[in-house]
C-alpha cells in the first residue's frame, strides 16, 4: 500500500516490509526449526494419523511456550510486543491449519476414513467495500486513460 502513499513512504516501503519480515522471523525463528522434522519422519512424509498426532501434540503446547516467550520479551524495553503478538497469532493459525493438511493427508494412507464425512465448504469471503471501491478506481483510471487514448488519436 505504500504505492498510494507519498514519495517517502514509497521509497521505505520496501524496507519496512522487510524490516517486518526479519522481525517475525528472528521472534519466531525457534518454532520455525521445531516444524519441520514434525512433518517428516525418516525422510518420508506424514503418513498415518499417529505422525499427524505429533503436530497436534505440538500445537497444544505452543500457546505455553509462546507466553513464556512473551514474558522474556516483556522484559526489555521497547519490545516491539504488538508484533510479537501478531506474528504469534500467524502462527497459531498455521500451526492449526497445517495439522489439518496433515491429518487429511493422513487420512489418504486408507481406504475409509472419517476425515470424508466432512460438511464444511471453502466459501471465499470478500469485503463488499473493498471491492467497490476498487472497481470503482479501475473504472475511473480507465475512462480517464481511454479518453486520453481517444484524444491523443
Amino acid at each position: 500500500m505504500a504505492v498510494f502513499e507519498g514519495l517517502d513512504s514509497r521509497m521505505r516501503g520496501d524496507r519496512l516490509a522487510r524490516l517486518n519480515s526479519e522481525f517475525m522471523t528472528a521472534a519466531l525463528e525457534p518454532y520455525f526449526c521445531e516444524i519441520a522434522p514434525l512433518l517428516a519422519k525418516s525422510g518420508e512424509s506424514v503418513l498415518t494419523a499417529a505422525d499427524a498426532a505429533q503436530l497436534e501434540a505440538y500445537k497444544a503446547e505452543l500457546p505455553k511456550r509462546v507466553r513464556a516467550t512473551r514474558a522474556e520479551l516483556e522484559t526489555q524495553p521497547d519490545a516491539p510486543l504488538l508484533d510479537f503478538d501478531t506474528a504469534a497469532k500467524l502462527l497459531y493459525r498455521f500451526i492449526d491449519d497445517l495439522h489439518a493438511y496433515a491429518a487429511t493427508y493422513a487420512s489418504l494412507a486408507v481406504d475409509t476414513h472419517e476425515r470424508e464425512r466432512w460438511i464444511e465448504r471453502y466459501e471465499p469471503k470478500t469485503n463488499a467495500i473493498a471491492a467497490g471501491v476498487s472497481g470503482v478506481r479501475a473504472a475511473i483510471v480507465m475512462m480517464i486513460l481511454g479518453a486520453f487514448w481517444i484524444a491523443t488519436a
